[in-house]
């Protein structure tokens, strides 16, 4: 299956491929698939070089990830293998682009703190903090307060 590749994916492609000697532009762009698809987190460091667009035969191995990309967003090959090719090219300063997970940030609790010493078993014998989720401080409201004070506590909670 022929896929035209765009000229601004091309020039992102001309680019690679003026840095692997011998290497076609077929062989760019399934190195490429190949990258996105066993999630290998490949970048290779290039300038774009000038270029039309070019008619690439899409490999056996990638054509069916293209093809579920596809059907998924209800859009033609050649279509979705440049939106592929676009989103790789657009994550060039990320190293990982495969494996991207959402960042979170531990937080010490109240309670405790304090920092403590790891087991000597470990090798690099840094300190660490104890990180446990906090639980937002809920105050019960009781029944024996009228209803006044009961709507101030309410609003009290939401302020805090």
């Amino acid at each position: 299956m022929y896929v035209t590749i765009s000229s601004h994916n091309m020039a992102e492609v001309e680019g690679i491929r003026d840095k692997l000697v011998g290497a076609s532009n077929k062989y760019v762009v399934d190195l490429i698939f190949d990258s996105i698809v066993n999630e290998w987190g490949l970048r290779i460091h290039h300038t774009p070089i000038k270029s039309d667009s070019h008619k690439i035969r899409l490999a056996e191995r990638h054509f069916t990830y293209v093809e579920e990309y596809a059907t998924q967003r209800h859009i033609s090959l050649t279509l979705a293998a440049n939106l592929i090719l676009n989103d790789y090219f657009s994550f060039r300063i990320s190293t990982n682009y495969a494996t991207k997970e959402p960042q979170i940030t531990p937080t010490l609790t109240k309670n405790n703190p304090q920092l403590h010493k790891v087991n000597d078993a470990d090798t690099n014998k840094s300190e660490v903090a104890q990180i446990t989720p906090s639980q937002p401080e809920t105050k019960p409201v009781t029944e024996d307060k009228p209803k006044s004070l009961r709507g101030a506590a309410l609003l009290q909670n939401i302020k805090n």
